[in-house]
């Protein structure tokens, strides 16, 4: 049985570096990620990505104006992509917890769920995007 597989190309935008992302006001950061859930959810609407039943391949694909490190690339990618695309997300203001509706893409961020690849590329400014492929391995 061939496999499932989505492509969402998220055009014009590219996840900030590490630094410039936990530099930021822990509200900007909340404001940032809520933005790039908006994008996913657009662009995955678009591309009709399913919800996850099992494991499944995750390859992030950054085309950016400049190439990272793998330690700079990470973080914003797992924060503001990868977290966004679990069944259920967990948030936590104040002294409450609220449980939040994920777009369901991955079961979970654990490996027994899901296999994670990030990759990146240097593009001039007016070609950069976000490529995420997602693919059925179960």
């Amino acid at each position: 049985m061939p496999s499932k597989k989505w492509i969402v190309e998220i055009p014009g935008f590219v996840t900030p570096s590490a630094n410039e992302y936990l530099r930021l006001h822990y509200r900007n950061r909340h404001k940032k990620c809520m933005g790039w859930d908006v994008l996913l959810r657009h662009y995955g609407h678009l591309a009709k990505v399913k919800k996850a039943t099992g494991k499944r391949k995750v390859t992030v694909w950054r085309y950016g104006m400049r190439l990272l490190d793998e330690a700079n690339l990470m973080t914003p990618i797992d924060k503001m992509l990868i977290d966004p695309m679990r069944n259920n997300i967990v948030k936590r203001m104040g002294g409450m917890s609220f449980n939040l509706a994920g777009l369901g893409w991955i079961v979970d961020d654990c490996p027994r769920y899901l296999e994670l690849k990030v990759k990146q590329r240097k593009a001039p400014k007016d070609r950069i995007k976000m490529v995420i492929e997602i693919e059925d391995l179960s």
